[in-house]
């Protein structure tokens, strides 16, 4: 793993692992981590890695067009194409508040367009039978 003695380089360390879909970057996780995202919320390491988990599991590519470190917090701006449900790619535009304490990350707040991703479902739904309301 790479060094992680800054918010920075936590950052990158997570970051890449997530790309490489290798599981580094649940060490990097403190025991009361949190996750909040427009689609699900988690409280605790290991709840936060069986929510992040099928998100990471989905990740086709990200391109990271800005990082902003202010003391323990790292901010985020990157394109993410995700695999979304169906055999289609949705790339989202995701905006991401990362706390970072004592080399581990404490909270990953994430932000993105939800509405592209249930409008996606909703269609695949539609193709494989009726969607109930």
């Amino acid at each position: 793993m790479k060094n992680t003695s800054t918010p920075s380089s936590v950052f990158d360390a997570f970051r890449q692992s997530m790309l490489e879909k290798n599981d580094d970057w649940k060490e990097l996780l403190s025991e009361e981590a949190t996750l909040t995202t427009p689609l699900a919320e988690a409280e605790g390491r290991e709840q936060f890695i069986e929510v992040h988990a099928t998100f990471t599991a989905s990740v086709r590519s990200s391109a990271l067009h800005r990082k902003l470190v202010d003391g323990n917090t790292v901010a985020a701006r990157a394109t993410t194409t995700i695999s979304a449900p169906g055999t289609l790619d949705l790339p989202l535009e995701i905006s991401e508040w990362y706390t970072i304490e004592e080399g581990k990350v404490t909270a990953l707040r994430t932000y993105f367009d939800a509405s592209a991703l249930r409008n996606q479902m909703r269609r695949e739904h539609t193709l494989d039978g009726p969607v109930h309301r």
